[in-house]
């Protein structure tokens, strides 16, 4: 039955490849590992019990906040794994739980090498097990990553996962695959690539005096303790009215070139008068390391100076437009799968929204490529973005760059390419038409019914 789902689903995205006059290279198959099997096989729930003092993991919940490492043994499928480090994570979600005195149910992420040099559970370092904050339906992000897997986009592997602890029921997570070493090994097969996962949470990349301490992406509703919101409308907003905006900040660095002046005007900067974000937007603005500092910050390893140079280079490629060159500059193949799953989930909370930051890029050999990551706010989560959609699709001005509002201008540049505009439009008619039914038969997989007898 998951098969029917994806296959259905990925019928229309897979539209926006086929036809294209533009060249674009096959992905090159990716390395076959014992972990995608043995954990990631979804035909049945993965179990992890986590083993540490009573005392310790009180500790552990009471400091989750901290996002310090915890040293415990971990069960997996029964296999009993050693002297592993885990610990908190998440943004909004892992503040807000940790004001909830109602809920410990923190994601959590598992490092099976961060004591052991080399240990892995059959091949994998790092296991993240998501607790699906504020998505009541614990569906989001299996729908979303088994979209990208089927269509062999590069995306982490997932599972639904039984956490226990000290063999006491904790809850039904979302595990997925971490992006580092070994989606690294799986995907490209070097470890030679450089990684980043640019980030904003500090809200700079908003509207200019739109309050990014107060209005989060994914502030819990009232059933995960948020204050004052009503599920599925958007932080900050009261009755389908934005939050009251303060005085404009005029306050810019001198000598700013009118290049990074128009990157601030573009998507994910709030249009004129928006605040610069590091560079995480994506946007190309002038050749100054120091422009894309989002970027650097987010570094997953180890890179340099000389590896900063070849992202910038890149992006200034892109942003001139030449499509005949393109793929000497950007993973063509891969990043339009990103695009039309990407669009079809809505997600606001990403490099299309104002945070312009859950995602990880890539970049080797001077080609840069887009790694998607957390969706528990998918299916238009932020009630704005659901609005806007839902006209769209009503009035049928849902167009193929429409659709992408909010990608930078160097993505969404594919779309304009003869063949490839015309079948993107395509794609997302299907998916307006065709999603009522999709969710329908992703109730009745036999994955999702075993997750919800487990939830209950």
């Amino acid at each position: 039955m998951k098969k029917r789902l994806s296959a259905l689903i990925c019928v229309a995205l897979a539209a926006i490849i086929i036809g294209s006059q533009m060249h674009t290279s096959e992905t090159e198959a990716k390395t076959a590992t014992e972990y995608e099997s043995v954990l990631f096989n979804t035909d049945s729930i993965m179990t992890v019990d986590i083993i540490m003092d009573e005392d310790e993991w009180q500790d552990f919940l009471d400091n989750a906040a901290n996002e310090e490492y915890y040293r415990c043994d971990v069960i997996v499928n029964g296999e009993t794994f050693r002297n592993v480090g885990i610990r908190a994570k998440g943004n909004t979600s892992l503040s807000n739980i940790a004001k909830d005195d109602t809920t410990d149910r923190y994601s959590i992420k598992i490092e099976f090498d961060k004591y052991v040099t080399g240990q892995t559970c059959h091949g994998l370092d790092k296991l993240i097990l998501n607790n699906s904050y504020a998505d009541s339906t614990n569906m989001k992000e299996a729908l979303i990553y088994d979209m990208f897997a089927y269509l062999s986009a590069d995306a982490s592997l997932y599972n639904y996962s039984k956490l226990s602890v000290n063999g006491e029921y904790f809850g039904l997570y979302i595990a997925l695959e971490a992006v580092e070493e070994s989606f690294l090994t799986r995907n490209y097969g070097t470890l030679d690539g450089k990684l980043y996962k640019p980030e904003n949470m500090d809200g700079s990349s908003r509207p200019s005096g739109q309050e990014g301490e107060n209005h989060m992406p994914g502030q819990a509703p009232p059933e995960f303790g948020g204050e004052n919101h009503t599920p599925g409308q958007a932080p900050g907003e009261s009755d389908g009215k934005p939050p009251a905006r303060s005085q404009e900040d005029n306050s810019q660095q001198e000598g700013q070139d009118s290049q990074k002046e128009n990157r601030m005007q573009g998507p994910g900067n709030g249009g004129p008068g928006g605040r610069d974000n590091g560079g995480s937007d994506l946007n190309y603005s002038d050749d100054d390391l120091d422009s894309y500092s989002s970027i650097w910050e987010g570094a997953v390893n180890d890179s340099s100076s000389t590896d900063h140079r070849r992202v910038v280079a890149a992006l200034k490629a892109i942003s001139e437009g030449n499509t005949e060159d393109i793929e000497k500059y950007m993973d063509v193949d891969n990043i339009l799968k990103y695009m039309a799953v990407h669009e079809f989930a809505v997600n606001a909370d990403s490099l299309s929204g104002n945070m312009a930051h859950n995602y990880y890029l890539y970049e080797y050999g001077g080609q840069v490529n887009i790694i998607p990551w957390d969706y528990n706010l998918a299916s238009a989560a932020w009630a704005a973005e659901w609005a806007a959609t839902k006209a769209a699709w009503a009035t049928g001005t849902m167009t193929a760059t429409g659709a992408t509002r909010g990608l930078p201008p160097q993505l969404t540049i594919l779309l304009m390419t003869p063949g490839i505009r015309l079948h993107s439009l395509t794609c997302f008619w299907k998916m307006r038409n065709t999603a009522s039914a999709i969710m329908n038969i992703f109730k009745c997989s036999s994955t999702m019914l075993k997750a919800a007898d487990m939830r209950n």
